[in-house]
C-alpha cells in the first residue's frame, strides 16, 4: 500500500482528472501515505461494528469458528474487534479459533493491549506488521476459516486485485471473506456492449467462478464463500487512473489490456 515510491513517475505520466497539476496530484499521494503511516483513520472498531456492518449471517459464521480454525482481520488496527471476540469466548468458557491481525503499523496507543492480547493467548494470537498484505505469504495467512477487512487493504492498496488473490490463496475450504470496500472505489471496464464503471466490489464480484465461490454483494460490503478446493485464482490486472486522499481514499481504476504494462 505504498504510494509514494512510484506517485512522482505516475502523477509525470499521467494526471488524474480530479487534479489540476502534477503537484496536487503528488499531494494527493503524499497525503494518503502520511494517513497510513499514522494511522489517520479509524483504528478501533468493535465486534460490534463489524456484525452491524457485515449482515446477519457474519455473527452466526463467527460463532461457529472452532479452536483449530483461524480468523484473520486484515487493516485490524487496534485489534479490538479480535480482542472482544476472544473475551466473550473466555467469558462463556469456550475456546477461539487462533487469530492473526494485519496492519500496516500497530497504533501507538495499542501496543499495550496488543501485548496483552498475545500473552493471554498462549500463541494463539499474532500481529503482523510492517509488511503491505499482498507481499505476505499466503502461509502466514492461512489456512483461514474466516477473513475480513473492515476498511482495510482492499480499500487503501494501489493493487486490491492483488489484496484479494492473497485472501483467496489463504481462504480455507468453507471458509469467508467479508469485507467492506465503500463505493468510492470504481473499476472503469470496456467491452463489446461498451464502457461501464463498476464498484470495486462488483467488479469482484462478476469475476469469481460461481462454481469455485458464492458471492454476494451489497453496495461495497461482499461476501464470498469458498465451496470448494481449486487452483490459484488471478484476476485482470487493473491501473489506477485517479485518486483522492479521503478516507476511505476514493480511486478510479481500469482494467489493463492484453500486453499493457500495469
Amino acid at each position: 500500500m505504498r504510494f509514494l515510491p512510484w506517485a512522482l513517475m505516475f502523477c509525470a505520466l499521467q494526471v488524474p482528472a480530479a487534479h489540476s497539476a502534477d503537484g496536487d496530484c503528488v499531494r494527493e499521494f503524499a497525503s494518503l501515505q502520511r494517513k497510513l503511516r499514522w494511522n489517520l483513520f479509524a483504528t478501533d472498531r468493535s465486534l460490534g461494528e463489524y456484525s452491524s456492518r457485515f449482515g446477519p449471517r457474519f455473527r452466526p459464521f463467527l460463532e461457529s469458528l472452532r479452536a483449530e480454525d483461524r480468523w484473520l482481520d486484515a487493516g485490524t488496527g487496534e485489534a479490538r474487534a479480535l480482542r472482544e471476540y476472544q473475551e466473550a469466548r473466555e467469558a462463556a468458557g469456550d475456546a477461539s479459533a487462533s487469530l492473526v491481525g494485519v496492519a500496516l503499523r500497530a497504533p501507538l496507543l495499542a501496543r499495550a493491549k496488543l501485548a496483552r492480547l498475545t500473552k493471554r493467548s498462549g500463541g494463539r494470537f499474532r500481529y503482523l506488521e510492517g509488511r503491505e498484505l499482498e507481499s505476505i505469504p499466503a502461509e502466514e495467512l492461512g489456512p483461514s476459516r474466516l477473513i475480513t477487512d473492515f476498511f482495510g487493504p482492499l480499500a487503501y492498496s494501489s493493487r486490491p486485485e492483488a489484496v484479494l488473490e492473497r485472501y483467496l490463496e489463504a481462504l480455507a475450504p468453507g471458509g469467508r471473506i467479508y469485507a467492506e470496500t465503500g463505493l468510492s472505489s470504481t473499476v472503469r471496464v470496456g467491452g463489446a456492449e461498451g464502457e461501464r464503471v463498476l464498484s470495486l466490489a462488483s467488479w469482484i464480484g462478476e469475476l469469481l467462478p460461481p462454481e469455485q465461490f458464492r458471492v454476494s454483494v451489497l453496495g461495497g460490503q461482499l461476501e464470498i464463500e469458498r465451496l470448494k478446493a481449486g487452483a490459484a485464482f488471478r484476476l485482470p490486472r487493473l491501473k489506477l487512473l485517479e485518486l483522492s486522499a479521503e478516507a476511505p481514499p476514493a480511486r478510479l481504476f481500469q482494467v489493463c489490456g492484453p500486453g499493457e504494462s500495469c
